[in-house]
């Protein structure tokens, strides 16, 4: 502030275009707390290039231009020599002077531009790369799984996932539950889900797992059927039992208007008829005693047993010296006594193969299930590809499905795994007819009548 016996000296010219003169750019509130607009932000390589810029000027400005020396007073020569009354050079001042290149897209609080700019792509930096460790762990798991299945020859698909739900496979059903397939996944040529498929074979260890995972109980399929029916048509009580338990619906009904207890009254299993009794499903007195047997067909005498070798006897859960539940270490030691080749494989999935008498092909192929952390190795699932194992009343490879009805030797006929099978109890015959030629009324009825006797039997699964 002047004293009050000074002169204030009016302004002029040359100080009013000084004090005139203006920063380009637009202004930014100076609060800093003040939000600061995306247009008034600059990106990294902007600010990089403007800070190289400023410190190269700041460092021009500071030396004095070659063969110029400031005054005593600290002024420029052409100061100095304005005041001495020679020849009058125009001075700028400061605030008129040229300012560093880039400086006027700058408001006055251009460190605080830089400090926001800096912190937010710092921001935005550490965001994606915590973003990023967060997803790779679970990009990788589900990378990591889905080649474990195509090592096994698995495809991961909905289909391979069924099949293998009804092959009991417990090892790849849970790489495909891990790698997030649901559980209720089904396959697009019936509808089976995987739980339906494990329903269909008995699996039990399958169903509980596909149950812990929240498989739908009454899912139905093309044919309007649930897990729960497949178990009573199949014959599986323990199966039945163990889906009744989790809720199922036996009430639903299937596209020809069956359902649970129908299903298993039609196949007149002593067991699956007791539990359904035991839960108030059907009427006690409609179970048969134990070791009653049901009624002969009309028109067909009894069929008497045939003697038939140990070695090559068919039967529930039995093919030869290999059975359902049996050690694979067991297998090895019966078929060690014998003429017989017996080898390992797991891909895709644990089996082991009995070649007999030299053959180049296998006699059967036992599916293994893996159990106890890898200590227990079960049979689950018997494939026979030899003509000679044949059943009781003389049905094996390469006898017709004329052969069957003639024995009584079969319930029902179904399409699984692109394949039909004609159903009797623990053991399913698959017959050689293809997908593609299948009759127009077996297609749209179901009935079984409309195939003929002479389509024959090409291998048989005991389960």
């Amino acid at each position: 502030m002047p004293s009050s016996n000074e002169t204030v000296k009016p302004a002029t010219a040359a100080d009013a275009q000084e004090q005139s003169v203006t920063v380009a750019g637009p202004t930014l509130p100076l609060d800093p707390s003040q939000p600061v607009s995306a247009d008034e932000m600059m990106s990294q390589e902007e600010i990089s290039a403007l800070l190289a810029e400023m410190k190269a000027e700041q460092t021009a400005a500071s030396q004095p231009p070659a063969g110029q020396a400031e005054t005593a007073d600290g002024e420029p020569p052409a100061a100095a020599t304005a005041a001495n009354g020679s020849k009058s050079v125009d001075v700028p001042s400061p605030a008129a002077q040229k300012a560093p290149a880039g400086i006027g897209r700058l408001p006055a609080v251009k460190p605080l531009v830089l400090l926001a700019s800096a912190l937010i792509l710092l921001a935005l930096a550490g965001l994606s790369g915590y973003i990023a460790a967060i997803q790779a762990p679970e990009a990788a798991a589900g990378n990591s799984l889905e080649t474990q299945l195509k090592a096994r020859g698995v495809r991961y698909l909905p289909d391979d996932f069924v099949k293998y739900a009804g092959r009991g496979n417990q090892e790849i059903t849970d790489l495909f539950l891990q790698s997030g397939m649901p559980p209720d996944a089904y396959r697009s040529s019936d509808g089976f889900t995987p739980l339906m498929a494990a329903a269909s074979f008995g699996r039990l260890e399958i169903i509980s797992r596909l149950l812990e995972q929240g498989a739908s109980l009454n899912s139905k399929d093309k044919d309007g059927q649930t897990a729960l029916m497949k178990a009573a048509a199949y014959n599986y009580p323990e199966a039945a039992g163990l889906l009744l338990q989790a809720g199922a619906d036996y009430s639903i009904s299937d596209s020809r208007g069956r359902n649970a207890a129908s299903l298993a009254l039609e196949r007149k299993d002593p067991q699956m008829l007791k539990l359904l009794a035991q839960a108030g499903i059907i009427k006690a007195d409609a179970a048969p005693a134990p070791g009653k047997a049901g009624p002969q067909p009309a028109g067909q005498p009894p069929q008497q047993p045939q003697a038939q070798p140990a070695e090559f006897t068919l039967a529930g859960r039995k093919a030869g010296y290999m059975q359902i539940g049996q050690p694979l270490a067991s297998v090895y030691q019966q078929y060690s006594r014998k003429n017989a080749t017996i080898t390992t494989d797991h891909t895709p999935y644990p089996t082991v193969k009995v070649y007999l008498d030299g053959r180049a092909t296998p006699s059967l192929i036992g599916s293994v299930s893996i159990r106890n952390q890898g200590i227990d190795q079960i049979i689950d699932g018997i494939h026979v590809y030899d003509e000679r194992f044949k059943t009781v009343r003389g049905i094996g490879i390469n006898s017709t499905l004329g052969d069957l009805r003639q024995a009584g030797g079969f319930d029902d006929i179904r399409h699984i795994d692109q394949s039909l099978y004609a159903i009797a109890k623990d053991i399913a015959f698959e017959l050689s007819i293809s997908i593609d030629t299948l009759p127009f009324d077996w297609l749209e009825t179901g009935q079984t009548s409309s195939l003929s006797d002479n389509i024959t039997i090409q291998s048989v699964i005991v389960r």
